[in-house]
């Protein structure tokens, strides 16, 4: 499989979650990928990243795409240099969150944040099935 990267930029509102997860699952599918359940599990890290950096970052809002070597790599980029924090979840009716990292980090091979001159990059990765360059 060849190496393929996508960007698109994004306004720092709330619907802008869902506009990630829809353009993401359209860009990777284009490339070829098809298993439902995997692509589901990269929409729900990336709207929950997108989302944090709606919430906490402010800024600039961008997302970046990346498939090579066997793994797929989805970044946001936002207008704070302050890394996201793990918080402690709080009740699901109140919608005030804390489970974000927790989903990240359950549904993703690896993730981590880089400083970007922006603010930073807060990426998560995800492991292709290699011996039929799909997932």
């Amino acid at each position: 499989m060849g190496s393929w990267g996508a960007h698109f930029d994004l306004p720092v509102a709330r619907e802008s979650a869902a506009v990630a997860r829809a353009a993401a699952s359209e860009i990777l599918r284009a490339w070829g990928y098809r298993e439902r359940h995997w692509l589901d599990q990269v929409a729900v890290v990336l709207s929950e990243l997108v989302a944090n950096a709606v919430r906490h970052a402010g800024g600039r809002l961008s997302v970046e795409l990346r498939a090579e070597d066997g793994r797929v790599v989805v970044c946001v980029v936002d207008g704070s240099p302050a890394p996201p924090r793990r918080r402690e979840p709080v009740d699901a009716d109140s919608g005030d969150g804390g489970h974000g990292l927790v989903i990240v980090e359950h549904l993703s091979t690896a993730w981590r944040v880089e400083p970007h001159p922006a603010g930073k990059r807060v990426c998560a990765e995800f492991k292709v099935d290699v011996t039929t360059d799909r997932c």
